[in-house]
């Protein structure tokens, strides 16, 4: 009966010895697809930090484009301004010019104030404001102008159409 309980033992330790390296191997194997999991993890990880990179390299390009584009604009709306202001020294020029051109401001304003009436007495007569405006050899504009300023200063009185 000894042999018998020897190789029962015998047999019993080989099982024990089994299922432990049976534990061995899978807490090896699950090691080891812990790492490959991890590598994976972080080669895809690498991969987007690259992408990122490759992103910020392309933002940085853009940004740059709209600074030149940005420095080209302000540039030539310089350029304008600057055109803008001798246009508009020269026409200050011009109209010292023929305020002071010998016409005294009494004068002048003597001679608007005939224009107002003459343009209102032919109104008056029924005449359209083309037919006044030619008569008169001014502009169909400056009519208007002229019609439109006089009644602005004048809120009492009727214009032509109320009369």
């Amino acid at each position: 009966m000894e042999l018998k309980v020897l190789i029962i033992g015998q047999f019993a330790l080989d099982l024990v010895i089994l299922g432990v390296l049976m534990l061995l191997s899978r807490f090896y194997l699950n090691r080891k697809s812990v790492a490959a999991d991890f590598q994976s993890a972080m080669e895809k990880s690498m991969a987007l930090i690259k992408e990122m990179e490759a992103l910020g390299q392309s933002f940085q390009g853009i940004l740059e484009e709209k600074r030149e584009l940005t420095n080209i604009l302000i540039a030539d709306l310089d350029n304008k301004l600057r055109k803008a202001q001798l246009i508009r020294n020269e026409i200050i020029k011009i109209t010292d010019k023929s305020i002071g051109s010998g016409v005294e401001p009494e004068k002048s304003g003597h001679r608007m104030a005939t224009t107002r009436s003459t343009i209102e007495r032919l109104l008056g007569k029924g005449m359209s404001k083309e037919e006044v405006a030619r008569r008169l050899g001014l502009p169909s504009g400056e009519l208007e102008l002229i019609i439109k300023l006089d009644s602005a200063h004048q809120p009492h009185h009727k214009g032509p159409k109320e009369q």
